[in-house]
């Protein structure tokens, strides 16, 4: 029995010191962090603040790489085949991981073939409007949908501002017509240029058309009252109640990536949005530093899949998926 005991430890002691061997040589070359987003967007931007520190800390290059297309399907599948050896990561938000499979024949499903790493943020959308249209309020954008039905039009850049166009035509019940456009950026010209009505957008985005005049904010459509530059708007909730849809940032790596090195990168990536400075950073630009671990991380993430594919569901929104 002594022996036997023996052994079993000499085992466990050997796999605990492989990990920690494993983890402490890590990283031996650059990380490479795939964005499928196009440079220049929210993602972008919090992914070179946070890129940065993390290079610092982990004493390699953190190279961000966009990667476009196909919903963001292309950067997934690149980051979900890539060498499971911690050296290659990818940034996820809820449309390229979470609804985009729902509504899109995609070659990967990022919640089954890559593994959660980390949260980085949360936000609410800001619901902006063209300066012509005459609502300031919830209560008169609805009024004004009510007395022209169909006559408002809500654009959508990614997956997730689609669902938020959607549920306000079905909390509100209005006659909308949703826009669909491949990028934000399509979404915010036509927007700015009065061929849409209104739109969702990420803060960090409508900050800048919103001080230069070009479009008006109207609500959030978080739970609660705006924060950081959009504190004063109320939310969409306060007028329809149930309404809430918030989005996220974070990191996620290929589904074998060793456990020692997930734990790793996550605890780097808690150090570096505790700092002053990036949270400063971060909520100037109305996203609030959210760290959660891996496995929180995961179950938030498989929530929202169930939410939003109800919500799909409920409002009838296609894509050429399943």
């Amino acid at each position: 029995m002594k022996l036997l005991l023996a052994s079993v430890l000499t085992v466990a002691m050997a796999g605990g010191v492989h990990g920690a061997d494993r983890a402490s040589g890590f990283p031996s070359k650059p990380i490479r962090w795939v964005l499928p987003f196009p440079p220049g967007g929210p993602s972008d931007a919090v992914a070179r603040l946070i890129g940065e520190r993390l290079s610092v800390r982990l004493k390699q290059p953190v190279i961000v790489d966009n990667r476009t297309g196909a919903s963001g399907g292309i950067g997934m599948e690149m980051a979900a085949r890539a060498a499971p050896d911690g050296h290659t990561i990818v940034f996820g938000a809820p449309g390229s991981v979470v609804i985009n499979p729902l509504l899109y024949s995609l070659n990967v499903d990022p919640l089954a073939e890559l593994t959660a790493v980390s949260r980085l943020t949360t936000f609410a959308f800001v619901l902006i409007a063209n300066p012509a249209l005459p609502a300031r309020t919830i209560p008169e954008l609805l009024e004004a949908a009510r007395s022209k039905p169909a006559s408002l039009t809500c654009g959508a850049g990614a997956a997730l501002q689609q669902v938020a166009c959607e549920l306000l035509r079905m909390r509100g019940q209005v006659a909308i017509t949703t826009v669909p456009y491949k990028g934000s950026a399509p979404a915010m010209n036509e927007l700015v240029g009065g061929q849409i009505s209104f739109m969702f957008e990420v803060p960090n985005v409508a900050i800048g058309q919103v001080k230069a005049n070009r479009v008006r904010a109207i609500a959030t459509s978080g739970p609660h009252a705006g924060s950081g530059p959009f504190a004063h708007l109320p939310a969409i909730n306060d007028t329809l109640a149930g309404f809430e849809v918030e989005s996220w940032f974070g990191v996620l790596a290929p589904r074998a990536t060793p456990r020692d090195i997930v734990v790793r990168l996550d605890d780097e990536l808690g150090t570096i949005l505790a700092d002053e400075d990036v949270r400063k950073r971060l909520l100037e630009a109305g996203l609030e530093p959210a760290h959660a671990s891996s496995e929180t991380f995961a179950e938030i993430m498989r929530r929202d899949r169930a939410r939003y594919s109800k919500l799909i569901r409920e409002a009838g929104i296609k894509g050429d998926g399943p």
